[in-house]
């Protein structure tokens, strides 16, 4: 079987450049290597965190119903845990760190085999939240804790070994002691009590905190306790006594999480003021404070021995922590943030003609995907929180988007820019709905209302009061005069757009929340999905229920088909399903999903349906009920595109954080992406509806290339993208790019390049630009040179490319990555297009730098140039300025060193070592020295401009 292991850590935001071209190594085996699995990882809100007992793995449990494994060493996800139906609050290694425990607001506690991932049991007779577990020292039995009430499992048989009773309150944390003879327990009740486990009995109750008490520790030799609490602060308790040993304050918030060192000298703690401290016992005061979390921090945990310490947050993240040589540090350093980094798919749409898909998500992004390629179009950036609700035009050539922030965005796709931002709601936008010719737009909000837009002006028509709760769903009438919208208030409203009042009738029926509603082709009747878990079939002139149809599991989603015949649901049960209307009977169950599904959609022609959970979007082929595609969207806007059966295309940036798992180890992709990254499969895939089908033909046309390719080299076709950008505001205006750019497209022309030449783009610009590079390069193998002359600068790292209009944009250093263009993303798409020869010359640094770019840094910037750029296999990149130097303007029509790289480009029978060399001599001797170009090459071939 085959595993790849997909894991966001950090991204980098990728915007159109997830180009899914295959460069394929035609002469490697088909055989796929020995290796077992496919996923994608995600994260979310991390609850609890445990280290493994030999220190080198950890657990973390998570708000999206899942435990994840980690290896802290590479900070790569080892596996992930799925069976919970609901947030992990607690985890728990075994003590020889070979299962795990659970606990879940689903009300269950479950054990985990962590070789196999498989649920060993599952421990239920709590009725609410399981707010802690933990092992007994000799792993046979564990605690849990829920209500007010502690459970001590055998877990063995899986049965109640005692009850322990005497809180008021819910029970916030339970621990044994190193012996395993007695427990603590914590509660919002205030106080913290100990047990006798062999009689059940309490032994003593320790009051003192004034507000909940959220967490509990023993001290390694069980004398003594910790308790961490609403009012701020931790107590240090003598256990013999029930006293009071030290109150340590210093948090400013709540204190979610205590745990003691291994020598019992020191503490930590975590709280929701964002820090962990590190406390000194003896004295009371705090170490150290570990900054670096944006949310609060809801667990701790100290490494066996000491060293290190983990904290998870609701920022999503699991940050392990350098504890050692703390005095002669100013602050604690990091050594890994371990983030999963998956982002949440709200809601799906197809295009109108059916060749694209918008999906909204929980990074505050739309992505635009093409459905022939499987590659992202555009990411639409703009909202400031996640993005509810999507819908496309009519015409297709704009987009809605509704958001929890109270406002809808009108989006042109053609820019990927914001029309219209349409603000009126006074809550979550979380329907959107156009209208037949596209000049108006519906949305419904957990305000109550549905609001119908008048586009143009961006003003309200008319808001339809009515509903009793939040509005889930709306949708417009065919012919446009009429909408529906559903809400929670368990009904369905139908209303008449031309009058004041609107409402023409309430359906009623269902016995819960309506969480979805669509109308039939012909207008005549609806659909409606509820949590009630049925799917209700309306005729809207009477009012009344046509069929009932049961889909035994909360419905988030309905649709008809274009005909109006069939029916999709999307429902909690994670399954997407197809209705026959006429019988209520399912066609097909459609399985893959492993969360809810939010969002279904068919294509227009509807053999294919688009359907949308927490973790990606996926196609379906309803004929075979095959699921075609998966398109997994991550937060920073990287990707990963695949089929079930493990095949992959991974964003520039994303292909670093793949692996492989070969039995119990983990390995960077490096070594097998040549079997495993195939574009050719999931491009065939997606033109025939059929995976198996395109790994067949895929692996037919690789052999047979790969005989081609060994009796003949193909001739070169030289592809040149030419960007000269001078038409900057102020101060940033260039004097020589205009010219360069024409003077060297010029001399390429001569020596057989296909040329593209572009004056004084803007971001969109270029954009479309390096998308028209693409598609030659794609379409021709053999050379593709890239050349720039404008601004850039390095960030972080990386270096981007500055358009023209981006000095009245950027404010912040932080939106290169969108207002920008970064060299690694073009390089890539030169790279995956299938290059053998990638050229790129980067004229991009003056020696005076302007006024804008010197405000955008203010002193974050270090270096005034481009920095020497990573992972440049099959390329050559050559800087007009060494790496952090400054290039020269000079006194003639073009720069000194266009003006001598044109003249080396002219000698016959140099290779491009040779003439970059010359250049580089030339551009010395005749600036002073004052400007030194430099280049790096890792090409695997000789290359010559003219011979």
């Amino acid at each position: 079987m085959i595993h790849i292991s997909l894991m966001l850590l950090i991204g980098v935001v990728v915007s159109w450049l997830l180009i899914m071209q295959p460069s394929l190594a035609y002469l490697l085996p088909l055989t796929p290597p020995e290796v077992e699995e496919v996923q994608v990882m995600h994260s979310s809100e991390i609850k609890s965190v445990a280290f493994s007992p030999d220190g080198k793995t950890a657990l973390s449990g998570e708000s999206d119903k899942t435990l994840k494994w980690w290896n802290l060493s590479t900070g790569r996800i080892i596996k992930t845990l799925e069976g919970h139906s609901s947030s992990v609050y607690s985890v728990a290694f075994s003590p020889d760190g070979k299962t795990a425990l659970s606990g879940s607001d689903d009300g269950t506690v479950k054990r985990w085999d962590l070789l196999t991932g498989n649920v060993i049991n599952t421990l239920k007779v709590h009725s609410n939240t399981i707010s802690s577990v933990a092992f007994s020292p000799d792993g046979e039995t564990a605690l849990s804790g829920s209500d007010n009430t502690v459970k001590w499992w055998d877990l063995s048989t899986g049965s109640v070994i005692k009850t322990l009773k005497g809180h008021s309150y819910t029970i916030s944390s339970v621990a044994f002691s190193p012996d395993g003879k007695t427990a603590l327990s914590s509660s919002w009740d205030k106080t913290v009590k100990w047990w006798d486990l062999s009689t059940g009995r309490l032994i003593k109750t320790l009051e003192g905190h004034s507000n909940c008490v959220n967490s509990v520790a023993f001290s390694p030799d069980g004398k003594t306790a910790l308790s961490g609490s609403d009012d701020h602060t931790i107590k240090w308790w003598d256990l013999s006594t029930g006293r009071i040993i030290k109150t340590l304050e210093g948090h400013s918030n709540w204190v979610f999480s205590v745990a003691f060192s291994q020598n019992g000298e020191t503490a930590l703690s975590g709280s929701v003021d964002k820090t962990v401290k590190l406390w000194n016992l003896s004295t009371g005061h705090v170490i150290k404070t570990l900054e670096g979390h944006s949310h609060w921090v809801n667990s701790v945990a100290f490494s066996p021995d000491g060293e290190t310490a983990l904290s998870g947050s609701d920022d999503n993240t699991m940050k392990w922590w350098n504890l050692s040589n703390l005095l002669n540090l100013p602050t604690v350093r990091v050594i890994k943030t371990l983030k999963g980094h998956f982002s949440m798919v709200y809601s799906v749409a197809f295009s109108p003609d059916g060749k694209t898909a918008l999906s909204g998500e929980s990074d505050n992004t739309l992505k635009w995907w093409n459905l022939s390629t499987g590659r992202i179009i555009k990411t639409l950036k703009g909202h400031s929180s996640s993005v509810y609700s999507v819908a496309f035009s009519p015409d297709g050539k704009t987009a809605l988007s509704g958001e929890s922030d109270n406002t809808l965005k009108w989006w042109d796709l053609s820019t990927g820019r914001i029309i219209k931002t349409l603000k009126g709601h006074s809550s979550s936008v979380y329907s959107i709905a156009f209208p037949p010719d596209g000049k108006t737009a519906l949305s419904g909000s957990s305000d109550k209302t549905v609001k119908w837009w008048d586009l143009s002006t961006g003003s309200v028509i008319n808001t339809l009061k009515g509903h009793s709760s939040s509005v889930s769903s709306v949708v417009f009438s065919p012919d446009g005069k009429t909408a529906l919208s559903s809400s929670r208030d368990k009904t369905v409203k139908w209303w008449d757009l031309s009058t004041g009042s609107g409402l023409i009738k309430t359906l009623e029926g269902h016995s819960e929340e309506v969480n979805s509603v669509a109308f039939s082709p012909d207008g005549k009747t609806a659909l409606s999905g509820s949590s009630d878990k049925t799917l209700k079939w309306w005729n809207l002139s009477t009012g009344r229920v046509i069929k009932t149809l049961e889909v035994y599991s909360n419905v988030e989603s309905v649709a008809f088909s274009p005909d109006g015949r069939t029916a999709l649901s999307g429902s909690v049960d994670k399954t997407v399903k197809w209705w026959d209307l006429s019988t209520g009977r399912v066609i097909k169950i459609l399985k893959g999903h492993s969360s809810t599904v939010y969002s279904v959609a068919f294509s227009p022609d509807s053999k294919t349906a688009l359907s949308g959970d927490s973790h990606c979007t996926r196609l379906w082929n309803l004929e075979t009920g095959e699921e075609i595609i998966q398109m997994h969207g991550f937060k920073e806007g990287e990707v990963a595109i695949m089929p079930k059966q493990g095949y992959y295309v991974a964003s520039p940036n994303g292909e670093q954080y793949v692996n492989v798992r070969i039995g119990d180890s983990y390995y960077d992709i490096d070594k097998y992406k040549t079997f495993y990254n195939r574009p050719d499969i999931i491009k065939l895939a997606l033109q025939f509806g059929e995976t198996e089908r395109a790994i067949t033909l895929a692996n037919q046309q690789k052999t047979q290339k790969a005989t081609q390719t060994a009796l003949e080299t193909p001739p070169q076709k030289r592809i040149a993208l030419i960007i000269g950008n001078a038409a900057y505001q102020g101060d940033a205006h260039l004097k020589n790019p205009v010219n360069d750019a024409t003077d060297l497209a010029a001399i390429l022309k001569k020596r057989n390049f296909d040329v593209i030449e572009k004056h004084n783009l803007n971001y969109a610009q270029m954009e479309e630009a390096i998308l028209e590079f693409d598609e030659k390069l794609r379409q021709n193998p053999g050379v593709g040179l890239f050349y720039f002359s404008g601004h850039g600068v390095q960030y972080q790292g990386t270096n981007y490319l500055i358009p023209v209009d981006s000095t009245g944009l950027l404010t912040n250093p932080r939106q290169l990555r969108y207002k920008a263009v970064a060299v690694n993303d073009v390089q890539t798409t030169m790279k995956v297009a299938g290059k053998r020869i990638n050229l790129l010359i980067l004229d991009a640094c003056r020696k005076k730098t302007p006024t804008f770019i010197k405000s955008l840094f203010k002193s974050e910037m270090t270096l005034p140039g481009l920095g020497l750029m990573k992972n440049t296999s099959g390329s050559l990149i050559a800087y007009a300025a060494s790496p952090g130097g400054v290039a020269m303007v000079g006194i003639g029509r073009n720069s000194p060193y266009v003006a001598s790289l044109m003249n080396w480009i002219k000698k016959p029978n140099l290779s491009i070592n040779q003439v970059l060399k010359g250049v580089r001599n030339e551009v010395v001797n005749n600036t002073d020295g004052k400007q030194s170009p430099g280049y790096y090459d890792e090409l695997n071939e000789d290359f010559y401009f003219s011979r």
